[in-house]
């Protein structure tokens, strides 16, 4: 059994043939999807797939990138999110987190640093892990992950509006950090997931030897980064099999055993 951590199957590239996009994936061992939602109109809509397919369950939140209007309105999107997020195959809330690509402007990652904590904050109190997205901050996210109190505007306070125990798990999603960055997540209890990247890029192979296969997650970000032999086509959960292949080529294990462990940690994580 292999378990797509991550993909956005709300997206229009699958709106003409979801039905065969899903019956391939099962085809191809994938039992369970989890699709992703970045903001509250694409949270009505994964929904909508948990009721439709049984294998497909849903991460909803707001992506750093959807931060764009007026706070109030934000609020008021975040609290009908975790209204939504207490159904039962809401797995996780997100993708949330930190992106600072093409960002100067300090004040648009304070406020990148705001939502992601109050997000991060309704995963704590409906005991649900964060999917977590993290574009060229990664300091930033383990200084804030590794802090247990922050100020309403998101700096480290001894004044703690926001007070996250040590139990808050999650995953960061598509990772494309250093080693060193990858330890500290995992030292926080945090598990790492990658993409197709990997089937054609060599920059994280010595990543993957490093982080122990138990903190390892399988994803395809589809219909994004698709996988050789797929690369230039549309991807979709059916080839996180190529995923796990090369995690298996670059530990020098059995194909079998990345399946089966990642699997069960996904199983653990996400409680499904």
């Amino acid at each position: 059994m292999l378990i797509d951590t991550h993909c956005h199957l709300g997206m229009e590239e699958f709106s003409g043939d979801l039905d065969s996009v899903i019956k391939r994936a099962n085809k191809n061992g994938v039992e369970k999807i989890i699709t992703i939602a970045c903001s509250l109109e694409e949270a009505h809509q994964a929904l909508a797939l948990t009721r439709k397919y049984e294998s497909v369950y849903a991460a909803i939140g707001l992506h750093p990138g959807n931060l764009v209007k007026e706070t109030e309105e934000i609020l008021d999107d975040l609290e009908k999110i975790e209204d939504l997020a207490k159904k039962s195959k809401v797995v996780a809330i997100g993708e949330i987190g930190l992106d600072y690509r093409g960002l100067e402007n300090d004040d648009s990652k304070q406020k990148q640093k705001e939502f992601f904590l109050r997000q991060l904050s309704i995963a704590e109190r409906l005991k649900k892990p964060a999917m977590i997205h993290c574009r060229n901050a990664y300091n930033d996210l383990i200084t804030l992950l590794k802090a247990k109190t922050y100020s309403a505007k998101g700096d480290i306070s001894s004044e703690a509006r926001y007070n996250l125990k040590p139990n808050l798990k999650g995953v960061v999603h598509c990772f494309s950090g250093r080693l060193s960055q990858a330890k500290k997540l995992l030292d926080l209890g945090f598990f790492i997931s990658f993409t197709g990247v990997i089937t054609y890029a060599r920059d994280y192979d010595n990543v993957i030897k490093q982080i122990p296969l138990e903190r390892l997650l399988l994803e395809t970000d589809a219909p994004f980064l698709a996988p050789v032999p797929y690369r230039g086509q549309r991807n979709e959960p059916a080839y996180v099999v190529e995923i796990a292949k090369k995690i298996a080529e670059i530990k020098g294990i059995s194909f079998e055993e990345v399946a089966l462990k990642t699997s069960r940690a996904a199983e653990e994580l996400f409680k499904i």
